[in-house]
Parts: C-alpha cells; structure tokens; sequence
C-alpha cells in the first residue's frame, strides 16, 4: 500500500513538472514575443539614421520625428534629447554619445568614457528613443557611424589604434570588416559610399557597397566631402581651403567661400537654403553664413568650435574649450547667436 503512494506521489509530481515546463514556456514565448511586437528592428531601405553634414562634424546633433537628440555638454557629453524647438529637455542615459544616429525605436551612437584610472570604455551602444533597453552591440573605439537601411557603416578600430571601415548588420548583429582602409561613411546615397580618399591622392572617390569596390569620382585634392544628389560639397586643398560645390551633372563649380593662407575653411554643414562654415586665421575663428550661391556670407559668431550641427530649424556650434552649445535660427535674415543652457 506504502509503495502505491510512492508511485502515486511521484507520478504527481512529474505531472506537475511538466506543467509547470509547459506553462513557463508559453509565458516565455508569450513575453518575448511581445518583446518582438514592441520594436521593430527591421528598416526599410532607404532609411538613414542622421545628416551627412551633421556626421562629418562628429554627429553630436541628430533630428528626427520632431526631436534632436543630442550629446549634452554640460552633463559629460551623455545622450539628451529634446524638441526640434529646443524645449522640453530630458536624459536618455550616462554614456557620452556621439555620431548619434535615430531611425525607427532605436537610437545607435558611439560611446567614448575615461575613468579616473586612465581607462577607456568604448563601444557601439543601441537603446530606444526612449533610453531605455540599453544594449552595447561592439567594444570597439568608433569614430563615426552611418545608418543606411539595415546596415551601420562603421570608421573603427577594435584595438584602438588604426581604424578600419565596417559594417554592422542590425538584423544578425553581426560585425565585418570591408576595408582596411579608413574611409569615412558619413556620406552614403543608396549603395554607393563618397568619401574624400585621403589616403592616396585626396580625390572625391566612391565605394560599392554591394561588392565593395573603389573607383575615383572626379579628381580633386578634396577633404570632408559630401555628395548630394545635385551636388558635391568638399574643402579644395589645392585652392588654400575653399569651399566649394561641383555640379554632378554638368562638372561646374561654385566657390561658396573663397581661402588663402591666412584665412582657411577648416568645416561646415548646409541646409536647404544655407550654407554654414567655419574658418580659422592667424588671430581667430570665425563662424559664417551664406547662401547656396555663395553670396549674402554674414559673419555670425567667433570663438574655436568643434562641430557644426544643422536641423530643421536651428544650426547648433559646440564650443572647443568652454564647452558651450549655441544656436542660429536657420530662418532669420541675420541670426543671432543664443546661447543654450541644457541642464
């Protein structure tokens, strides 16, 4: 009799062993599936995650869907964001960011952090535009990252020494590198890749990013170039660091700021109507404006910036030493500099 309760007993407790299996793995499924169902890591095509402009100053300003996200200088460079008309300010996370970029729930930037030690903590960190579900998806030093589709291309470097250019597929989370060359991203349209081949001879050339393959654009002895779909922007070495701008069709050429040996455009950013451009001389630095054309240049602001940064309706500076932001009201016939206090 003993021994049939035995066995009933733990014939019971297989049952309900069983069960319990059975009903943790339907809440598992459930729950992850839910997971799943909350964000959508998959995008479309033609999606692209921050300005090519903004990027090659270092993308610490990225606008979309009615908000910037940004890297905040007074709060240690960590990830803000705020509405495009700078109000209602809130902090996304402790990482410094950079090379911010945004597109669907996800927001992707490099992360760069000294301890006090001495120590470097670096990486490829995702979370929602939200802050929350942080995941870091690399470890490597990255100086600038490009979302395009389902694709990050990556300027990195896995030792912290040279860098390489990669590409981060979003779906498999897998990292490849495709060259062993340091060819800046940060200007991407469809599949092909425009970058100043700083390298060998300085020319705009252009990347396949199907196979891979490098081909020269047109000859230049160019730096931070960006190509648009009318238009090809980049600093002329030759020309004692002009601005200028080429027709992709029809090869002419706009010099939109004009440099000497004193007087050099070192970076800049462009919106639809304005071109933005930081010069430096023997005595100071100076920020200025002018049109698509290259006329009506107003001098706007001086002081030693480190990174313009345009959206829909303000262009931001980042102060090199004082750590400051300012904005310039992109619409305003002469615009004023305001300075923004994000605390």
């Amino acid at each position: 009799m003993a021994g049939r309760k035995k066995k009933i007993k733990t014939k019971s407790l297989i049952i309900t062993f069983i069960l319990f299996a059975v009903v943790s793995v339907v809440i598992g499924f459930i729950v992850y599936n839910n997971y799943i169902k909350k964000y959508n890591y998959t995008n479309p095509d033609d999606a692209t995650g921050n300005t090519a402009g903004n990027l090659i100053n270092g993308g610490k300003f990225c606008e979309k869907d009615g908000y910037i996200y940004f890297s905040n200088v007074y709060d240690s460079n960590t990830l803000w964001r705020m509405k495009s008309n700078c109000s209602s300010p809130k902090k996304l996370g402790y990482d410094s960011a950079s090379s911010i970029n945004v597109y669907g729930d996800f927001i992707y930037f490099s992360k760069y952090d000294v301890n006090w030690r001495g120590s470097k903590d670096t990486g490829l960190i995702r979370v929602t535009t939200k802050g929350k579900d942080r995941k870091a998806l690399s470890s490597y030093n990255i100086t600038t990252i490009n979302l395009v589709g389902n694709s990050l291309y990556l300027l990195a470097s896995p030792d912290n020494k040279l860098n390489h250019l990669y590409r981060f597929d979003i779906k498999d989370n897998k990292m490849t590198q495709i060259s062993d060359q340091a060819y800046n991203p940060s200007s991407i349209d469809g599949n092909i890749m425009y970058f100043s081949n700083l390298g060998k001879t300085h020319a705009v050339s252009r990347m396949s990013l199907v196979n891979y393959q490098v081909s020269p654009y047109f000859e230049s002895n160019s730096y931070k170039a960006i190509y648009t779909k009318q238009y090809t922007y980049y600093i002329d070495l030759d020309a004692n660091y002009s601005l200028v701008k080429v027709n992709n069709s029809t090869g002419d050429r706009t010099v939109l700021f004009e440099g000497s040996k004193d007087n050099m455009c070192i970076t800049y950013n462009f919106t639809d109507n304005y071109v933005y451009y930081y010069v430096q001389t023997p005595e100071k630095s100076l920020l200025y404006r002018c049109d698509q054309s290259g006329n009506s240049a107003q001098k706007l602001f001086e002081g030693t910036i480190d990174g313009i940064f345009c959206t829909s309706e303000y262009t931001f500076v980042t102060m090199y030493k004082d750590k400051h932001i300012y904005r310039f009201k992109n619409s305003a016939a002469s615009p004023a500099a305001e300075l923004l206090e994000v605390r």
